[in-house]
């Protein structure tokens, strides 16, 4: 830095340089590098800026001299640049694919493929199957676990979830129609998938059950079960025929000269005739296997009937 006064002669000197060290300053945007960080830089040599760079449901889109990332992306400081550097990340907002297995149902509405990290996505609850009752999104095959009605806005990752579904049992209404149905027969419900089968064994007295129609008014075909592809409510209505007996008149040696009865219709009931006749007896009248003397048939009775005359022989 001095030459003395005692040095001769002509003097040569070399001047010495130290090479510059620069500040490089990485705004991450709340990223985070995970190795090749970089603080400084020396000039001659430049460096490269990390790529290792995350954060949560984004994208590492570059570093960019400006917080509005215009231009290009920097990758590296050459060799030949000095002073300080500064270098924002640019994020890209991740998009996530969503798949919904229906299994068999259909969505209606609101179906969704892809939700953008940061926003709330409500998954579909307008999906029906034919026969079933939507319980909901599950996120695994065996829908284990909660239901899932929708994605969070800090969720990340692709998605599936999967529709869980409970088989309708419906009601079956039996309109008997003053019959009675044996109680190991009767129905009140069915499950979709199954069906049922309407019961046979159906009684009213005086009737024989003639099935079962869909309808009060008893038209149409009838009803023998409920398939297992049938879906809904059911009403059934019970037809009855009213039913025709046999009489038969043993008159014991005479003669039934008109009113004779040969059967009989429940409800209706029957007169037994009165013109009877058998030479030099009188009729005394028509009796039953109990010995009881019958003139009507009455309108509550039912079954084959057996009668016979009984005679009181005339005295001269």
């Amino acid at each position: 830095t001095r030459i003395s006064e005692s040095k001769t002669g002509n003097l040569t000197f070399y001047a010495n340089w130290n090479v510059n060290s620069y500040i490089v300053s990485l705004e991450t945007n709340g990223g985070v590098i995970n190795s090749g960080n970089v603080e400084r830089y020396t000039y001659g040599k430049g460096a490269t800026l990390p790529t290792n760079v995350t954060r949560d449901g984004y994208t590492f889109g570059g570093w960019y001299t400006n917080s509005s990332y215009l231009g290009s992306d920097v990758q590296s400081i050459s060799s030949t640049e000095i002073g300080d550097k500064a270098f924002y990340a640019n994020w890209l907002v991740n998009s996530y694919s969503i798949t919904l297995e229906p299994n068999g149902g259909t969505i209606n509405n609101g179906n969704v493929k892809n939700y953008i990290y940061g926003t709330t996505v409500i998954l579909p609850s307008d999906v029906t199957k034919t026969g079933f009752t939507f319980d909901g999104w599950y996120d695994n095959a065996e829908f284990e676990g909660e239901r899932v009605a929708m994605i969070s806005s800090v969720e990340l990752g692709n998605k599936a979830f999967y529709a869980n579904w409970i088989v309708n049992t419906y009601n079956v209404t039996l309109v008997t129609n003053e019959g009675t149905i044996a109680e190991e027969q009767n129905i009140e419900r069915y499950e979709y998938g199954k069906g049922a089968t309407l019961p046979t064994d159906v009684t009213k007295e005086g009737y024989t059950f003639a099935g079962w129609y869909d309808n009060s008014n008893l038209v149409g075909e009838t009803f023998t079960a409920i398939s297992n592809g049938e879906t809904g409510n059911k009403n059934y209505y019970a037809k009855w025929l009213v039913n025709s007996y046999n009489v038969t008149l043993e008159a014991n040696g005479g003669v039934i000269n008109s009113g004779n009865v040969t059967e009989y219709v429940y409800g209706n009931g029957a007169t037994l005739p009165v013109e009877v006749s058998r030479s030099g007896y009188t009729f005394a009248g028509w009796y039953d296997a109990n010995n009881d003397r019958v003139v009507r048939i009455s309108e509550s009775d039912f079954g084959d009937k057996n009668f016979t005359a009984q005679w009181t022989a005339n005295k001269y």
